[in-house]
């Protein structure tokens, strides 16, 4: 009669959670508003950018403010930066490689003027923060119309932004723009720009770009003068591929600009290159079509072969498992330094074999929903987006290549970057917790003491934890909860506790117990099996097997329990064992449920008699 030793490891693997947020929608709600109109000009050969914003602000809060705040990112990469001094400080190789920079490498942003309902008004700059005084305080209900000229250099590509990165890609234009720090029911979220995440304001973007006509570009947003710019644009919903020497034969003028809008997101981006290849291809969900766009160099051009394929069948499935992809266009471009998401874009490397696409593929279109559609902070709850989108790659693998699969990724890869943890992040979790690399998941993301401690936390744990709340409320009911979710937060600004009251109201549960303990402590899951016994009986008068079990709770955490009874002629039986704290025990079709197993005894005892003779537990 064989006894399973623990099953610590097998609670993580099967338990899943996802996100935080509040009842349907917490009463005082409120979330701010901006429209940007931008048209700038880049010159390559000075790596500047000029441009001019206008930027509508509402004020949706009940504060009246008397301050403006603006991220300005590209002030992070010159020596001196707050950047520089935290990657020297926890070792990130970000220091050192901002402090190897030339000046005509650095990347900075000059406001030449800022003005509010047409008045100049007064700013200072603090590293990549901005701090404006407004003359007429802004109440409630109201909005400010803020008007700015700027100049920036472009720095050399070191962290998801900037010039020439490793594969040879002219601009990778993400964090750009001076924008505005988002208010919400806790002030101003107005953190200099480390490394780690962002937290943007809701709006509509109406971009301009205006640069030398023998770039192509691809953005955030909907191209608006497809027959100005050419380039495959001009074509709509079709499939094929326009090789550079294909599009460069349009070129009419010294100079291109292309304008793109975007509505209902919370930050652009975009891309720039001399030799991208654009292939188009595109699909329908429901009766809307969306037309996807590939941007990348001819030398991958084999190794991209199956990305737009791969692309549109993992849009279908969040589109499914979620919400449906709401908006016209979605790009896929080889740009930044490995993967990197944007509303209706992503930036990703491009030397990747099969099994390497899918996975970052799968990751950063993923982040269009945690993070795209869920615009979470991603500061302080990185778990949510982070989480999300490394809970669903697994998911994503199972559906495309089935169970029975070879994962051709390096080692390195599988160890240290999300995207290739097949599993859902928990195998990483337990193995670099036990290494030493873990703080509390709810820390802020820039104060983790280490870049692994982080990952681990906010992607590892984040996704088990995703994983966690599937075992507790059941398969049927986790997609319920994630539907649920998605209908009522998207577009907005979700917390944890906003996601533990959706799954507690479709689940019937009491859930924060789980919360509380997976994401504001480090304590770990460790329950065993302590005695098993078996006999033959006599019953009623009828032949039974009869067993005897002693569990034991050996660590601090407090969890329902799955447990399993297999018998002598290879069938089993699921035994359900709830825990106290959740209320409500989750149904499942064939298994027995037995009585709550009160979370202040770390024993819990049962008997079950059989007609069969069971093998092992």
């Amino acid at each position: 009669m064989g006894i399973t030793a623990r099953f610590n490891t097998k609670l993580i693997f099967v338990v899943f959670i996802i996100l935080n947020f509040s009842l349907a929608q917490r009463s005082d709600y409120f979330q701010q508003r901006v429209d940007y109109t931008m048209d700038v000009s880049l010159d390559p050969k000075t790596h500047k950018l000029t441009g001019k914003q206008t930027a509508i602000y509402y004020n949706n809060s009940p504060d009246t403010l008397r301050e403006i705040y603006y991220h300005l990112y590209l002030n992070a990469f010159k020596p001196g930066s707050s950047m520089q001094i935290r990657g020297d400080v926890i070792r990130n190789g970000l220091g050192e490689r901002i402090r190897a920079m030339k000046p005509d490498e650095y990347g900075w942003t000059n406001v030449k003027f800022l003005k509010a309902d047409d008045e100049d008004i007064d700013f200072e700059i603090f590293d990549t923060i901005l701090r404006a005084k407004l003359k007429k305080p802004l109440a409630p209900g109201h909005f400010v119309k803020l008007e700015m000229e700027f100049e920036s250099q472009i720095p050399k590509q070191t962290r998801r932004n900037g010039r020439n990165n490793r594969e040879g890609i002219d601009y990778s234009m993400a964090q750009w723009y001076p924008k505005i720090c988002e208010y919400d029911f806790e002030g101003w979220h107005a953190d200099q720009y480390i490394e780690r995440e962002f937290y943007g304001v809701w709006g509509n973007f109406d971009v301009k770009i205006t640069l030398p006509s023998d770039y192509l570009v691809g953005a955030t947003g909907v191209i608006q003068n497809p027959n100005e710019v050419m380039c495959g644009y001009e074509l709509g919903p079709v499939d094929t591929v326009i090789f550079p020497q294909q599009w460069k034969k349009e070129l009419k003028t010294q100079l291109k600009t292309w304008h793109f809008k975007a509505e209902n997101v919370h930050d652009f981006a975009w891309v720039a290159d001399r030799d991208y290849i654009h292939e188009i291809t595109w699909m329908t969900l429901d009766n809307d079509t969306v037309i996807i766009h590939l941007l990348y160099q001819p030398d991958v051009y084999m190794l991209w072969r199956e990305t737009g394929k791969f692309t549109k069948e993992i849009i279908k499935l969040y589109s499914e498992w979620f919400y449906k992809y709401p908006y016209k266009s979605f790009t896929v471009a080889q740009a930044g330094d490995g993967g990197m998401e944007y509303p209706m874009l992503i930036m990703i490397t491009g030397y990747r074999g099969r099994t390497s696409m899918i996975g970052i593929l799968a990751h950063e279109i993923g982040h269009n929903w945690f993070y795209g559609l869920i615009g979470n902070n991603e500061s302080k709850e990185a778990w949510i987006d982070e989480g999300g989108a490394s809970f669903v790659t697994p998911r994503v693998f199972r559906k495309l290549l089935g169970e029975k699969w070879r994962n051709d990724s390096s080692l390195f890869d599988r160890l240290l970057r999300p995207e290739f943890d097949i599993f859902g992040g928990y195998k990483n979790y337990i193995r670099f917790s036990q290494f030493g690399y873990e703080e509390p998941t709810l820390l802020h993301s820039d104060f983790f003491r280490e870049s692994v401690a982080y990952t681990n936390a906010v992607y590892g744990k984040g996704a088990s934890v995703f994983e966690m709340l599937e075992y507790v409320v059941g398969d049927s009911v986790f997609d319920l909860i994630m539907k649920e979710f998605f209908k009522e937060w998207s577009f907005k600004h979700p917390t944890t506790k906003d996601f533990e009251r959706v799954a507690e109201r479709v689940s019937g549960m009491e859930l924060d117990w789980f919360f509380d303990q997976w994401l504001k402590t480090t304590r770990k899951c460790d329950y065993g099996i302590e005695s098993f016994s078996g006999k033959w009986i006599s019953e009623n008068g009828l032949r039974k097997y009869s067993i005897k079990v002693k569990l034991r709770n050996h660590g601090q955490i407090v969890m329902p329990i799955d447990f399993y009874i297999y018998f002598e002629d290879g069938t089993y039986q699921k035994v359900i064992i709830p825990l106290d704290l959740q209320l409500k025990p989750k149904k499942e079709a064939n298994a027995i449920i037995l009585p709550h197993w009160f979370w202040v005894n770390p024993v819990y005892e049962f008997e079950l008699s059989f007609d069969k003779k069971v093998k092992m537990v």
